[in-house]
């Protein structure tokens, strides 16, 4: 029989070392092996598809067009190359040069050689590099990992029952500390499970506002098509090139879900023309239910970031859009006077009732829910939020039956109001 001390500190102690070494080394060594096998496995698959399509472009295509492909797959992979004709004459070559005089023949359909490639890939080698770095690390991590543990045995000795004691009330918020280093790590993992809290909701409430921004884009390409479907609208180059700026709209979005990180940088500036660019970008949206929208903006210098006044502008117009028939219109109003934002539309309308508890959270009758299918309710959520986080005030007005006014009072500015006062 073992006292829990000596258990603790000799026996428990050598079993996770040996644990932890054998793991880390096996788990380097599978690493190593899985890297090295994938990405051999990759290098492959990339030079294929580069040979393929050089065979392609050059058959069906010109050299040019090869070239032209070969510079770019140069400056999105890294990757050097050097193309040579039928005749082994130099084509093209990359700024830098590859170093490997190994290449590969390229062929038409008919099997007969048209030209040659030498591909260099030296990330192949920058990923030996790193996984016989990682190896060396983790074998040096270790050792001084043994090392600080043997320091640390015999510290145990020495200070074993404070330590339990402090233990016990790790993660708890107590004054009973012996060590003032696991007082802050306590402490440490107290903050950190509730931020971690704050994170997750945070996150799951940033990717439902994303999700809900590309709908504005999507809905845009949707009433193009739809109109030229219908023969309600004539293809033209026009039309194309809107679908394309909406296409731009969404690929720069989807960086913002991966980082995580909008750009909520307020600047001073006049909201009018962002209002004006926004129901424009939206005008064939509304035909697509010939619905006119009426506005009358002053020019108003605001202190906000784009992106929020922009959602609040969008999110607010597609509903008044989505709940309002066939040939009825929408007023836009933005009062400097009044330091306020109006929307009103002649839709469904919602009682009291429905008003406050889509103030509460994402909430759709089944009025809205027979005019708009697909909506989430996220709409005005995502209004709201700007709005308290800004410091402004929103009310709406609204009577069944006959539409629905939204109306945003912006925080008057010290600016403004001395203005206001001479």
């Amino acid at each position: 029989m073992i006292s829990f001390k000596t258990f603790f500190k000799q026996r428990t102690v050598k079993f996770f070392v040996i644990l932890f070494a054998s793991i880390l080394l096996f788990s380097n060594i599978a690493l190593y092996g899985v890297s090295n096998y994938q990405y051999t496995r990759e290098y492959e698959r990339e030079m294929n598809a580069y040979q393929e399509m050089m065979e392609h472009l050059i058959t069906m295509e010109d050299e040019s067009m090869a070239i032209t492909y070969t510079e770019h797959y140069y400056h999105t992979q890294g990757i050097r190359i050097a193309y040579y004709n039928e005749d082994d004459q130099l084509l093209y070559e990359t700024p830098v040069a590859p170093s490997l005089n190994e290449a590969f023949a390229l062929y038409d359909e008919d099997g007969n050689i048209i030209g040659s490639v030498v591909y260099d890939d030296q990330s192949s080698i920058l990923g030996k590099e790193l996984s016989y770095g990682l190896l060396i690390l983790n074998g040096l991590s270790i050792i001084l990992f043994l090392v600080f543990l043997r320091l640390l045995y015999w510290y145990l000795n020495h200070s074993y029952q404070l330590l339990e004691s402090d233990f016990e009330i790790l993660g708890k918020k107590s004054q009973g500390f012996n060590f003032s280093d696991l007082e802050i790590i306590s402490e440490k993992m107290i903050e950190l499970i509730e931020s971690e809290k704050r994170i997750r909701a945070y996150q799951k409430e940033y990717v439902k506002i994303l999700a809900h921004d590309i709908k504005t884009p999507l809905t845009v390409i949707k009433a193009y098509l739809e109109g030229i479907q219908l023969n309600k609208l004539e293809f033209s180059e026009a039309i194309n090139q809107d679908m394309v700026q909406e296409v731009e709209q969404i690929e720069k979005m989807i960086p913002k879900f991966m980082t995580q990180n909008p750009d909520f940088t307020s600047t001073k500036q006049n909201i009018k023309p962002i209002i004006e660019s926004i129901t424009k970008r939206l005008k064939e949206v509304f035909k697509t239910k010939d619905i006119k929208v009426n506005q009358s903006l002053d020019d108003f210098d605001l202190n906000i970031a784009y992106i929020d006044i922009s959602r609040i502008v969008e999110n607010l117009l597609f509903n008044a859009f989505y709940y309002t028939k066939e040939g009825q219109s929408i007023q836009i109003k933005l009062s400097k006077e009044n330091h306020a934002l109006f929307f009103k539309d002649s839709g469904i309308g919602m009682d009291q009732e429905t008003i406050e508890l889509i103030k509460k959270g994402p909430y759709r009758s089944k009025k809205a829910f027979e005019l708009h299918e697909k909506g989430s309710g996220m709409g005005l959520q995502i209004v709201f939020e700007i709005i308290d986080r800004l410091g402004y005030d929103i009310d709406i007005q609204s009577q069944k039956g006959k539409g629905t006014q939204i109306t945003i009072y912006f925080k008057k500015e010290k600016s403004d109001e001395n203005d206001s006062s001479i």
